[in-house]
C-alpha cells in the first residue's frame, strides 16, 4: 500500500510556484508568440502569434511605431525589443498606481489593446496571488494611461501591450 502524503502550502509557497511556472514557460515560448490572457481558454491564457492577421492585432513587439514612450529602438524586433518594451511598459504603470493594497505583495500580469484611434480597449489583468482588488487597481490605471496609435509597415494596427507589475511591501 502506497503512502500518500498532503503538503499545506501557505500563501507565499503558492506565489513562489506561480512565480517559477511563469519564469519555465516563458523560457519556453516559441520565437514569434507570446502568452496572452484569454477568457476562452481553459487555464485563462492562450499562447498566440505576434501578428494576428484575422483579428488584425499585432504585438508591439513587431511594431514599427510603439504606442508609448520607450527607449527600445535599438533592440531587434522579437523577443529581446519584446522584453525591453515590457520593462517600460510596467515601469509606466508602477509610476501611476494609486491605491495599492496593503499587505499585498506579488505581481499583476496586464494585458491589453490599442486600438486604431490610440485608445486602450480590452484590458485583462490576472494578479498571483489572486486578488480582484489588485486587478481592477492595476485595470483602472491603465485604462488611464496616455498612448497613441502604433503602426506596422506605415499602417496604423490595433496593438497588443503587456507588462508585468510587481508589488512589494
Amino acid at each position: 500500500m502506497k503512502k500518500i502524503i498532503r503538503y499545506s502550502i501557505n500563501s507565499s509557497c503558492s506565489f513562489l510556484i506561480a512565480f517559477f511556472c511563469h519564469l519555465s514557460v516563458s523560457a519556453q515560448i516559441p520565437e514569434g508568440h507570446f502568452i496572452d490572457i484569454d477568457d476562452t481558454a481553459e487555464k485563462g491564457i492562450k499562447l498566440k502569434p505576434y501578428i494576428q492577421k484575422k483579428k488584425g492585432i499585432y504585438h508591439c513587439a513587431v511594431l514599427d511605431s510603439i504606442p508609448f514612450e520607450n527607449e527600445c529602438n535599438g533592440f531587434k524586433k522579437g523577443k529581446p525589443k519584446s522584453k525591453c518594451l515590457e520593462e517600460t511598459f510596467s515601469q509606466i504603470i508602477s509610476a501611476q498606481i494609486m491605491g495599492k493594497p496593503d499587505n499585498y505583495e506579488g505581481y499583476a500580469l496586464v494585458f491589453c489593446t490599442v486600438d486604431i484611434n490610440g485608445k486602450i480597449v480590452d484590458i485583462g489583468c490576472k494578479s498571483y496571488p489572486n486578488s480582484v482588488e489588485v486587478n481592477e487597481i492595476v485595470k483602472s490605471t491603465v485604462a488611464k494611461l496616455d498612448v497613441v496609435k502604433g503602426y506596422y509597415k506605415r499602417k496604423i494596427v490595433k496593438s497588443r501591450l503587456f507588462a508585468r507589475v510587481d508589488f512589494e511591501r
